[in-house]
């Protein structure tokens, strides 16, 4: 199926033909709200807030490109975990290296997604493919921000349903189906219209407490002059008191979890109601640490 074809079943438009992290795929997002800027946006991130994205978007700062293990097997896992689709669904038919893609009306959404698949019924939808280190965050199916990812394919697209195949530790293969939140559509054109309303009037969004704010401010200044600078006193006693609570914070933690190691005794995991809540892992032959499973 070719671009014409795609673009009849769906209303949407091709842009653009360029490869994933080419130089001209990272213009093409700086024009426009992409998949993996949506959660950011809506605040479900856990790599970039809203205020790091805007610094992007408006050149504050340069946008930095993950540059890492993980990502690259990501992309190299990708085809094959796509193959693995393909080969669960034989009476689907992928489409792969689609491009990208805007709405016909809302011009700054982009959509790139991994792959179409045409359903047996002629219609398509959206295939995303991830891959994961550890499965504690898809514990209960996709992490909010692949979904906020994939509702916002299906919205620019204008299709009804979306795939996540993900590849999980090297070798646990898990897929789930996703239907379209067209309420939820609606909240993510509006938030996304105000987040463009800061970019276009170069007006900065407030700080949150995320790492990603304070890395992006710490980007924009990156000299050290000789100079000294009056600040308010109040910030000095939120700092302080803040300190204090984070000490004392810490503490707290440290003394629960040292019941409930004490209490789990050498049992692996620990459950709730049935549900495993707690387990104790071991790097090499390290001792034992205690990790939250869930939220």
């Amino acid at each position: 199926m070719n671009q014409k074809e795609i673009a009849k079943k769906t209303g949407a438009i091709p842009v653009a033909h360029h490869k994933p992290g080419s130089d001209e795929w990272l213009k093409l997002r700086q024009t426009g709200i992409g998949g993996s800027d949506v959660a950011a946006i809506l605040g479900w991130s856990p790599w970039k807030s809203f205020f790091s994205l805007w610094a992007e978007k408006t050149e504050v700062v340069k946008a930095e490109q993950l540059d890492s293990a993980p990502v690259e097997w990501g992309h190299r896992l990708e085809p094959v975990v796509m193959d693995k689709f393909e080969d669960e669904h034989p009476n689907l038919k992928v489409i792969r290296d689609v491009g990208t893609w805007t709405h016909a009306k809302h011009k700054f959404l982009l959509a790139n997604p991994d792959a179409l698949v045409v359903e047996e019924d002629g219609s398509l939808s959206v295939l995303e493919i991830k891959t994961a280190g550890r499965r504690d965050a898809w514990i209960d199916g996709p992490p909010i921000y692949y979904l906020a990812q994939v509702q916002h394919y299906m919205l620019t697209l204008g299709l009804k349903k979306a795939y996540i195949a993900v590849l999980i530790g090297g070798s646990e293969y898990k897929e789930y189906e996703i239907d379209a939140d067209t309420f939820g559509h609606d909240v993510i054109i509006s938030q996304l219209e105000a987040f463009l309303h800061y970019v276009e009037t170069k007006v900065a969004p407030d700080f949150d407490g995320s790492t990603s704010t304070y890395e992006t401010v710490r980007r924009i200044h990156p000299e050290i002059s000789d100079e000294s600078i009056e600040i308010d006193g109040s910030l000095l006693l939120e700092y302080r008191g803040a300190t204090a609570e984070f000490d004392s914070a810490s503490e707290r933690l440290n003394l629960i979890k040292t019941k409930i190691t004490s209490e789990m005794g050498n049992a692996k995991t620990a459950t709730v109601d049935g549900q495993v809540v707690f387990a104790r892992q071991a790097r090499g032959n390290g001792t034992p640490f205690l990790v939250s499973k869930g939220k």
